[in-house]
């Protein structure tokens, strides 16, 4: 029951994320979405490519944060550099 809660509080956060100017990663072959956000129990996966801008991210993750009382265990939180190094943070 309490995953089953969890998911309903996690939902406007994906979104969020989803309907947010973020582009994410959409030059996956055979995929007609771009892949923006994966979400699996308390898991919180976001990817973004070379022009979203991880600000815009953080706002969204701050505004959900005060709407919904949680927060980020910033210590378990990490940026997974991928492609071009000179696209890396």
């Amino acid at each position: 029951m309490s995953c089953l809660l969890f998911d309903l509080a996690i939902e406007p956060l994906a979104a969020s994320i989803r309907k947010s100017d973020l582009k994410g990663f959409n030059d996956i072959p055979g995929v007609k979405e771009k892949l923006i956000t994966n979400l699996f129990a308390d898991d919180t996966t976001v990817f973004l490519n070379e022009e979203d801008g991880l600000e815009d991210l953080e706002k969204i993750l701050d505004n959900w944060c005060m709407a919904s009382t949680a927060v980020f265990n910033i210590a378990k939180t990490q940026i997974l550099p991928i492609g071009k190094k000179e696209y890396r943070l």
